[in-house]
């Protein structure tokens, strides 16, 4: 979980929600997923704590499901990385 300290709560929750959208893009069930927004007031009600064991547990579930050499997250934090990357240029570019 240490290779997430060194963002804010805030910068988890964007990553976080960043993720989720990518996830549900292409893929929505209104049945069964949470809206972009209900995601987004469930994350925001987490703790920093809670966040950062969202974070080890998407990375962990990524691991598992890439070969040794395919992983998308070889370095722990490069999803979070990506997120926060992706928010700032957004941001820039507005």
């Amino acid at each position: 979980m240490d290779f997430c300290s060194d963002y804010t709560k805030e910068q988890l929750i964007t990553a976080l929600q960043n993720e989720y959208g990518y996830l549900i893009h292409d893929d929505f069930d209104p049945d069964v997923d949470k809206s972009p927004d209900e995601n987004l007031v469930w994350l925001q009600s987490l703790s920093l704590d809670a966040l950062r064991a969202e974070v080890t547990e998407m990375v962990e579930a990524d691991d598992s499901n890439q070969d040794e050499d395919d992983s998308v997250l070889r370095d722990k934090s490069s999803f979070l990385l990506y997120s926060l990357f992706s928010q700032i240029c957004v941001l820039v570019f507005l």
